[in-house]
């Protein structure tokens, strides 16, 4: 727990300054350490390995959680209502952005392929979902430099359904109901990285 432990206390800091450039070097150092990282989250216990979440630090300046996604499994279109930083521990995602058009309907603009140790930052209104494209299980860290479960951040929060790209307010119920419908999506036709 020494290594994870010794990030969040420099995630704390660095979110305390609103300093995104350190956050997001430390975020690329906790790639580079991710064998190490993967070892301690899994002594976690309660590790999420039918895929979830699992929250791993919080207070009123960061919120760090591990979640986990099966082979073939994809998130519903979301945003974060917070910047985040996604690390990628193990296993390959596609992440793809959406852009919004007046109406909020959300369309598909760029999708990337992110391997073990690579990181994406997010702005708190960027739409995206992400698939793992992998054959076991990938691992991400999602780092938020606000406890984005408090009420005021939560309620800024949507969710998007993927038939009619049309937008929704956010709860856990609708976004795990939107994330099982999600995996019978025909694919667009849109620029991979």
């Amino acid at each position: 727990m020494e290594t994870l432990n010794n990030y969040i206390k420099q995630l704390i800091n660095a979110s305390e300054k609103h300093d995104n450039k350190k956050i997001t070097q430390i975020c690329r150092d906790m790639g580079k350490k991710r064998k190490t990282l993967l070892l301690e989250v899994q002594r976690l216990g309660k590790f999420p390995s039918d895929g979830g979440a699992l929250i791993i630090a919080q207070d009123k300046q960061i919120f760090l959680s591990v979640f986990v996604l099966k082979p073939d499994q994809r998130t519903a279109i979301h945003d974060h209502g917070s910047d985040t930083w996604v690390t990628i521990l193990s296993g390959c995602s596609r992440n793809t952005e959406y852009q919004l058009d007046k109406q909020q309907v959300a369309t598909a603009v760029s999708s990337t392929i992110c391997e073990p140790g690579h990181v994406y930052h997010l702005t708190g209104d960027r739409p995206h979902d992400d698939m793992n494209v992998a054959e076991e299980h990938t691992i991400q860290l999602h780092f938020y430099p606000m406890d984005v479960l408090k009420e005021e951040i939560h309620c800024k929060r949507s969710l998007w359904d993927f038939k009619h790209r049309q937008r929704h307010p956010y709860s856990h119920d609708l976004f795990f109901k939107l994330s099982s419908e999600a995996g019978t999506v025909i694919e667009e036709n849109i620029h991979v990285n």
